[in-house]
């Protein structure tokens, strides 16, 4: 049963009149103790998030001007965010309306010798709509013909999600989705803000005062009927049954997948096969430590669950039969990883596992819920 507190932040953030009515007994309410890390990570002796000492170290390749040169001049808006089980680096990014296929890009002017200062006013004025708020000039990068100006403001600790309307036309981008999958919600990044950080490393980490890489997150998503994702938008994932294919722990996947299943209802549902009429899809970062990832091979563990299913005699068997080393329903992996992951391994006549892969981590607070969306 939801708690009296529980049941009092849903209202406080959803109001008490909201038309969405969360079924308690579908969703675990999350511990407020956080798990501890595998033996493998506490091992790395990584401190509590708040003794922390964090540097972004990126002032060394920068410039100290007063007017950037270049085609055009961008204004790279940063900040740190504190809420997760480790900080990480998020920047804030124009995106563009849905008939101009939503693409996402730094904010951008015409440049001729534009003074700095100039542009950041106009930064303030137009796109903060803010003149007092305190910004750190870090310096500027020439890249490609164009100037970057980097821009530090304070840090932030996310506690919950918020929602990422249609005409939200700025959103705050991780490191990840900008170097590696170079989308959000399906919303292409633009190469010329992959290729600054891909030819620029030292804007791609975060390091403690010893100057050790901290881990960048990864960004997954989470789709589901609508009632869940809000639940999830303010505790963050809610853990997986006992039945789940890898195991009761959390579950997410790339936007692809996650759109699918916001969409309709999953295999095994009494719904299977059947429209979601109202779903949504929650954009979580996701610290993923030592990884586990499933190859379909007998070195691995074979699941009980086929057993289960022969005896049952069930039409499927031969499938389950051949992904046995795919399964892991008892969690076995969670002794020695942090997370697994099972995707397109390919078995026989050419089909794949899955086509796009899903990943489980082991516990709560490597995962920290940032935005969602409606899918209707």
């Amino acid at each position: 049963m939801l708690s009296t507190v529980t049941k009092e932040r849903l209202i406080k953030k959803f109001g008490a009149e909201n038309d969405i009515a969360v079924k308690e007994e579908e969703y675990l309410e999350t511990s407020e103790s956080p798990e501890p890390l595998s033996n493998t990570r506490a091992k790395q002796n990584i401190p509590h998030l708040d003794k922390i000492k964090y540097n972004y170290p990126i002032e060394s390749i920068l410039q100290k001007i007063s007017s950037a040169t270049g085609n055009t001049i961008s204004v790279c808006l940063y900040r740190i965010n504190t809420g997760g089980m480790l900080p990480f680096v998020e920047y804030m990014m124009y995106r563009y309306p849905k008939t101009q296929d939503r693409l996402i890009l730094f904010p951008t002017y015409s440049c001729a010798n534009r003074s700095i200062k100039t542009t950041l006013n106009d930064f303030k004025k137009k796109i903060i709509k803010d003149t007092s708020v305190s910004f750190s000039v870090q310096g500027c990068l020439k890249h490609d013909n164009m100037s970057f100006i980097f821009v530090q403001i304070p840090s932030t600790k996310t506690t919950t999600a918020v929602e990422d309307e249609p005409s939200t036309q700025f959103i705050w981008v991780t490191l990840s989705e900008i170097v590696n999958v170079r989308h959000v919600y399906g919303s292409p990044i633009h190469l010329s803000a992959t290729n600054l950080f891909c030819d620029n490393p030292s804007l791609t980490k975060l390091t403690t005062s010893n100057g050790d890489a901290l881990e960048n997150p990864v960004v997954l998503y989470d789709g589901a009927r609508y009632e869940k994702i809000i639940y999830e938008s303010v505790f963050g994932l809610a853990k997986a049954t006992p039945y789940a294919s890898l195991g009761p722990f959390y579950y997410l996947a790339p936007f692809e997948d996650a759109l699918r299943y916001a969409t309709e209802h999953p295999r095994g549902s009494p719904s299977y096969g059947k429209k979601i009429s109202t779903g949504g899809v929650l954009r979580c970062v996701v610290f993923i430590g030592k990884l586990k990832v499933m190859l379909n091979k007998p070195r691995d563990v074979p699941s009980s669950y086929h057993d289960l299913v022969a005896l049952k005699g069930s039409k499927d068997e031969k499938y389950i039969h051949s992904v046995r080393y795919m399964r892991d329903n008892a969690g076995e992996w969670a002794s020695k990883y942090d997370s697994v992951i099972a995707g397109r391994v390919p078995l026989k006549k050419g089909k794949l596992y899955r086509t796009e892969p899903i990943v489980a981590i082991r516990a709560w607070n490597q995962q920290l819920a940032l935005s969602w969306i409606i899918i209707k």
